[in-house]
């Protein structure tokens, strides 16, 4: 997708939509650009400290989706790891996280 695009999914929501990043072979998707600090991790779980602004964007777009799946594509694995905890914990079903490393050019 172009940087820029949104795609919308209409939610009980004060804007009336979710925001995802696109849709694709039956998935939502989200590209994420996150890298929590480490007073944001636990060192000896892996596991969030408090809830953050992510948390509570999953929960509306999982509640959006409404049974489709959705992918947060991630370019940091320990803040990918720290979401996907943080999910399994709260019961935050049908959503993935997905680990990709940004390729290196030049």
């Amino acid at each position: 997708m172009p940087e820029g695009f949104v795609y919308k999914v209409p939610a009980s929501t004060p804007s009336g939509f979710v925001k995802f990043d696109g849709y694709k072979n039956g998935t939502l998707l989200d590209a994420k650009n996150l890298h929590y600090p480490d007073n944001f991790i636990n060192p000896s779980t892996g596991k969030l400290k408090f809830p953050t602004a992510e948390t509570t964007t999953m929960k509306k777009q999982v509640a959006a989706a409404n049974g489709v799946p959705v992918v947060w594509y991630m370019n940091n694995e320990r803040t990918a790891d720290a979401l996907r905890l943080w999910a399994t914990d709260n019961d935050v079903q049908g959503i993935e996280f997905v680990f990709r490393p940004v390729p290196i050019t030049g």
